[in-house]
């Protein structure tokens, strides 16, 4: 996962980077190291698994009206 298409996902979420730290259990800095388009770290597979099946299924079954 790219650091756009993360950002799309939190997007997606309206999650800040604080919360997905959070959710993900990692730290903000790390998160903010993951976003980062000059040097961006890697994303662990099982976050990316399941930030991806988070978003699909805000996207599937929508938001509370």
């Amino acid at each position: 996962m790219n650091p756009d298409r993360l950002q799309s996902i939190l997007t997606t979420l309206h999650w800040s980077q604080r919360v997905c730290g959070i959710e993900t259990g990692y730290d903000e800095s790390t998160v903010r190291r993951w976003l980062s388009k000059a040097r961006p770290s890697p994303i662990p597979e099982n976050v990316v698994v399941w930030m991806e099946k988070l978003e699909a299924a805000v996207l599937a079954c929508g938001r509370p009206s």
